[in-house]
């Protein structure tokens, strides 16, 4: 019987109490690893410390990193089976699991007390008739988990220590299905992080449980903040989830994930619509350390994104992970006398009586780890009932994908993130540090959105604008600093000052008296930003900015009207130049590229007709840009000779077409198509030709820009009301 094996970590502040928390409280709340603290939060009904506050002060620190690698060979000190696949789990017979709860982290330090009994490695008796018959504030968990027949449960109390895959340990991570560590405040050792690591990735599930920043029960330098961010920094985040180390108070916490076949939400004890944080950390999200981190509970009345998550689940191999910011929310009231404690298993503002056995279930529960493809799911061990499915994947939904996004009957392998709304002209750019920087117009303002390295967005508003605005562009330099450049009939530029969000500098380009059209923007070799612009008939200006004022380059773009410009600068520095002229008389759309050196202009014509878009140079300084005519294009010059190739077929609902290239080399286009069948796409080339993928069933306007070589990111408008912008990676 080969199941999955499941990892739990809990964590959450008691509520106010009779004496408070044990010992003196400490400023801040320790964030091992560099992750940042989100000082102060949002306290309602007081802090818990009614009588003396937290014990010590917590530092950053304590744990080690580093120490044994993640991955193969020895784990814990134990050996990898020669041969056969691991099974994680001991079999106690089917539909039954085995939990393992930890104590070995000061679980009873101060006047917490979190476990699920006194009695060790077995709670006693064996067949509780009620919660009072085991003694620990978790014990109305442990004897819902007892009492449905579906579970074995030990305790792992010192001396005793945590493996995986040590044959001299009775106790090891391979024998339990799942692994709960409630409040941990002790830091793990490098052999623990990667018994940890390894465990999950093997099958096993996970369940974390956190508290409020500053909780170091036991004085020793670090909280359960410090020890389970310590594992994501020293291994790499590989669940894609910290703790921010604030301290928030809610009750109820309503704001659920809404997929219906999230059985830690509509599992076999029930439903669970709300749970309850009496002071506890929020947790953070980052997609891009691991794909599949998504929310279980966000903070009420907020933005549904990658912060303000109060409980998380993630996957990693085989296995999985539960992460919780508050140790109180399955605390029962009941425990060890001298114990401060709060019954939120029976709060009435919470379903956590129900919440947390379906937990346990969906950590234990190894259907999904069995390599076959089973009724309920959509690929082998995933979607449906599983967890979600990688890119290339079946799926039937988009629920079923791990980013979000089911393209026909196939997973794509983009992660859309919503930022803000409203949202119109969205233009992305990338820094070398790997954030994202977009510039778009909202609700009457040019706002700014930036990507922090927590996956929190710092959001800004560069102006205020009155009029319609007909177009904003970004412009990035060497710092990652932004340049803003917008036209709502007259043309400004925007930098921010000393913060990265603002306030910004604005100053006016040019006056257009009421005509003219924003092309590109881009930043030169001397880090100064350019601005491409056209006015009828046909006239292109480039313009720059040194010391503070700006100059203009002017040329005659040829007979018609001029639209749909960009601008890149060559190696020698050099502005190359795209754009296209309508000419009515004919009723074509011809692309033009010219170099401007300072020598006479030499104006190049493809001897294609179509609208253009997007201006690449290649290694060897030639022009690539797409072409939509009959279908979507790549047209580019070799040798004075102009070649295309395509990328898609006619498509008469396309919407904005984007092109870019990635510091390797490849080629991309972004696009947006209407209709039953459209959605924003990315066509990415290689030696065998151009291959699609949808990332989002939806949404219009897209941009695109690079994290790095074959990283796409792509940032797009919602296509219906309120048109929020999203950013896809």
């Amino acid at each position: 019987m080969r199941i999955a094996l499941t990892l739990l970590l809990v964590g959450c502040a008691a509520p106010p109490g009779p004496g408070g928390e044990a010992g003196g409280s400490t400023a801040g709340g320790a964030m091992a690893g560099g992750a940042e603290v989100a000082g102060g939060g949002e306290l309602a009904g007081g802090d818990e410390a009614a009588g003396g506050g937290e014990a010590g002060g917590a530092t950053a620190g304590g744990a080690t990193a580093g120490g044994a690698s993640a991955g193969g060979g020895q784990a814990g000190g134990g050996m990898v089976p020669d041969a056969g696949p691991l099974v994680i789990g001991d079999d106690v017979g089917p539909g039954r699991f085995k939990v393992l709860f930890d104590a070995t982290k000061a679980q009873q330090a101060g006047n917490a007390d979190w476990v699920i009994d006194d009695s060790y490695p077995s709670p006693q008796p064996a067949s509780p008739m009620a919660e009072t018959d085991w003694v620990g504030g978790y014990s109305a968990w442990g004897v819902a988990l007892q009492r449905s027949g579906r579970f074995d449960l030990e305790t792992l109390r010192l001396p005793n220590r945590i493996t995986f895959l040590d044959p001299a340990n009775p106790q090891d991570l391979r024998h339990f299905h799942a692994f709960v560590v409630p409040e941990p405040n002790i830091a793990l050792t490098a052999t623990e992080m990667t018994a940890l690591v390894e465990y999950v990735r093997a099958g096993g599930g996970l369940f974390l449980i956190g508290n409020h920043g500053g909780s170091d029960r036991n004085g020793d330098g670090i909280d359960s903040v410090g020890v389970i961010n310590a594992l994501a920094s020293a291994r790499g985040n590989p669940f894609g989830i910290t703790l921010a180390g604030d301290d928030f108070y809610q009750a109820p916490c309503r704001s659920v994930a809404e997929d219906p076949r999230l059985t830690i939400l509509h599992g076999d004890f029930g439903d669970a619509g709300r749970t309850t944080f009496f002071n506890g950390s929020m947790l953070r999200i980052d997609p891009f350390a691991n794909p599949t981190a998504r929310p279980v509970f966000w903070r009420n009345n907020t933005l549904r994104g990658t912060t303000n998550v109060l409980m998380a689940k993630a996957q990693l191999g085989k296995g999985r992970v539960l992460i919780s910011g508050d140790s109180s929310a399955p605390d029962d009231g009941t425990g060890r006398p001298g114990a401060t404690l709060h019954d939120a298993w029976s709060d009435s503002r919470g379903d956590n009586a129900v919440l947390f056995p379906n937990a346990t279930l969906w950590l234990a529960d190894g259907r999904c780890s069995n390599g076959a493809l089973d009724p309920d799911e959509a690929d082998v061990d995933c979607g449906g009932r599983c967890e979600p499915c990688a890119s290339g994947s079946a799926c039937t939904t988009a629920a079923d994908c791990g980013s979000g996004t089911c393209s026909g009957t196939v997973c794509s392998g983009f992660t859309v993130e919503q930022v803000a709304g409203p949202c119109d002209h969205p233009e992305v750019r990338v820094d070398a540090q790997g954030q994202a920087h977009v510039v778009y117009e909202g609700n009457a303002v040019v706002a700014y959105a930036r990507r922090q390295p927590t996956g929190a967005w710092v959001q800004g508003t560069v102006a205020a604008v009155t009029g319609t605005v007909l177009a904003t562009k970004l412009a990035l330099g060497a710092q990652g600093e932004p340049h803003a450049v917008w036209d709502d009939l007259d043309l400004f530029h925007a930098t921010p000052g000393a913060a990265a969000n603002g306030p910004w500098s604005k100053d006016m380009v040019s006056t257009y008296a009421g005509y003219g059209t924003l092309l590109d923007v881009e930043v030169d070799a001397q880090q100064r930003p350019a601005v491409l612009t056209s006015s009828s008939p046909c006239q292109l200006a480039l313009r720059s900015r040194q010391a503070g004022a700006w100059s203009s380059t002017e040329f005659d773009g040829g007979s018609g009207s001029c639209y749909d410009g960009a601008l890149a600068f060559d190696r020698a520095g050099s502005p190359a130049v795209m754009w296209r002229v309508y000419e009515s008389s004919a009723f074509t759309f011809t692309p033009r590229f010219a170099v401007l050196d300072g020598g006479p202009l030499d104006v190049d014509v493809p001897p294609l007709s179509g609208h253009t878009s997007g201006l690449v140079l290649d290694a060897n300084g030639e022009p690539h840009m797409l072409i939509y005519a009959a279908g979507l294009s790549h047209l580019w010059r070799s040798g004075g000779t102009w070649s295309s190739e395509p990328i898609i077929g006619a498509s008469p609902n396309a919407d904005r077409e984007v092109f870019g290239m990635d510091d390797a080399g490849t080629f991309y286009a972004a696009f947006s198509v209407y209709g039953a069948d459209g959605g924003v796409f990315v066509s990415r080339r290689s030696s065998s030709g151009w291959s699609t993928e949808r990332v989002a069933p939806s949404g219009s306007r897209p941009s695109l820009s690079f994290m790095g070589p074959g990283e796409p990111v792509v940032a797009f408008c919602g296509d219906r009301a309120p048109y929020s912008l999203y950013v896809a990676h």
